[in-house]
């Protein structure tokens, strides 16, 4: 379950990292 949460909380990084840059 940790590693499944890490996983999850990195799969959101790189979403939030895109979405800036398509703000940006």
């Amino acid at each position: 379950t940790l590693l499944y949460l890490v996983h999850m909380d990195a799969s959101w990084n790189d979403l939030s990292i895109n979405l800036l840059a398509q703000v940006i």
